[in-house]
């Protein structure tokens, strides 16, 4: 909790003691470097998310990763990418592209291109979206909390993007304001969607399909290689999409506090009330 929702302005520093050599000569050295054959691998790297205010601190049992995507060398060249780790209550975790997309060559990437679109209209009514599909086995309810993911694009790629989830194949409803990129993204960057306050993504009942679609616009080519990626070093081998949540055998129970007076009053609702004796 600590290294969440840092203050603007402040200060972390990570330190890194080390000890126990055995000379002292200009062999005896130790540090943080890379192998001068690979000049191009990532040796530090700190992931996370920035954000213009605080977002929630989730309670554990909405923190688990249940699904997660490490990409392949060559995954641009795949039609669909099945989750390299999944939670054994789901039936299926797969990324796919709306039929408005068309695969290219981006290693470490399942990336593609599109038309030149100026509006999130465009890219609705051309199917110009990624789609991460999550289905759940029969009697188990899930619930998602946030998603990580890492976008790579190219200088010419889409400027603008819009999250929106579907949920048994309704109609794509929006998960907050669309957002913009402000830089070319050829190594990618790190992008945190939360959905902890998304009501629909609580509770989906068992054997259902839900969608979180990522839609892109504002690109200046048809030639843009544009979608999701990693650090381009083999070694990298890290989930570069994951998501959240909780998978449950009944629907999780709503529970509020809310300050009355000197106190706190608690509201929450129970599925079915037999033999109790009191709430802790």
């Amino acid at each position: 909790p600590v290294f969440q929702n840092i203050a603007p302005g402040d200060i972390v520093t990570f330190r890194l003691y080390a000890w126990g050599g055995s000379g002292a000569t200009s062999n005896a050295t130790t540090g943080i470097g890379k192998s001068s054959s690979v000049k191009s691998a990532i040796s530090l790297m700190v992931r996370g998310t920035t954000n213009d205010s605080p977002v929630p601190v989730l309670p554990s049992n909405l923190s688990e990763k249940i699904a997660g995507w490490s990409l392949p060398i060559k995954g641009s060249e795949l039609d669909e990418l099945s989750a390299s780790t999944i939670n054994s209550d789901l039936t299926s975790a797969k990324l796919t592209r709306g039929g408005g997309l068309v695969k290219s060559d981006l290693n470490y990437g399942f990336v593609s291109t599109s038309n030149v679109t100026n509006a999130l209209d465009d890219a609705e009514q051309n199917n110009e979206y990624y789609s991460i599909d999550l289905v759940t086995k029969a009697g188990r309810y899930t619930s998602l909390s946030k998603m990580l993911y890492r976008y790579r694009r190219t200088s010419t790629g889409p400027v603008y993007y819009q999250w929106k989830y579907v949920i048994a194949g309704g109609t794509p409803v929006a998960i907050g304001t669309p957002n913009s990129f402000t830089s070319t993204l050829s190594e990618g960057v790190d992008i945190q969607l939360d959905l902890a306050e998304v009501a629909a993504l609580k509770n989906i009942a068992p054997s259902t399909n839900v969608s979180l679609r990522l839609y892109l616009w504002g690109n200046s080519s048809a030639a843009s290689a544009n979608g999701f990626g990693r650090f381009n070093h083999a070694t990298t081998t890290f989930d570069n999409i994951y998501i959240s949540g909780a998978i449950t055998q009944n629907p999780l129970l709503a529970l509020t506090a809310q300050k009355e007076g000197t106190g706190i009053k608690l509201n929450w609702q129970t599925e079915n009330e037999q033999n109790g004796t009191s709430f802790e």
